[in-house]
């Protein structure tokens, strides 16, 4: 007997096993269905949870990997952060979030405005560039043999 899957709304009767008609075109369907509903879950400028090793000392501005925003498209981001960072004698750690958004018309250096609330102490500062690129910055701790590890993601909201 044939049951139904629904997904965003569309369905899609799906074959039990050796039923007629064959699979393929239910297989189809179901597998373009959910094409559709993944994209629309994560937007073309999000950045999926990731890592980055902070494992030395980054006294200066950093680049944090993949997280640059468009200044074409993207109006504002909301992201999502923790950092770890541990010393034969000490731990920093925090996590929060960072509120973004982009004007166009501001003053050059200063074209996102950026909030950040957090919890805990990582050491840690966060700065984006008038391109959209985020960095960070972090302030030495005590101890030899510092490892630490950044993870973060964000959703961003389009211009249009």
């Amino acid at each position: 007997m044939a049951y139904t899957i629904t997904i965003q709304g569309t369905p899609i009767i799906m074959p039990s096993s050796g039923e007629s008609p064959q699979w393929s075109d239910a297989l189809i369907q179901f597998t373009q269905a959910v094409e559709t509903a993944l994209t629309a879950a994560i937007g073309s400028f999000d950045v999926s949870p990731q890592t980055m090793n902070i494992d030395a000392y980054n006294g200066s501005g950093t680049s944090i990997t993949n997280l640059s925003f468009s200044t074409a498209n993207v109006r504002a981001a909301y992201i999502k952060y923790s950092v770890f960072r541990t010393t034969s004698s000490d731990t920093a750690y925090e996590a929060g979030n960072l509120m973004l958004v982009y004007n166009p018309n501001g003053t050059i250096g200063s074209k996102w405005e950026v909030v950040r609330d957090y919890v805990g102490d990582g050491s840690i500062s966060f700065t984006i560039s008038d391109a959209g690129a985020v960095s960070f910055t972090t302030t030495s701790i005590a101890g030899t043999s510092h490892t630490g590890i950044l993870s973060y993601s964000a959703a961003a909201l389009l211009q249009s």
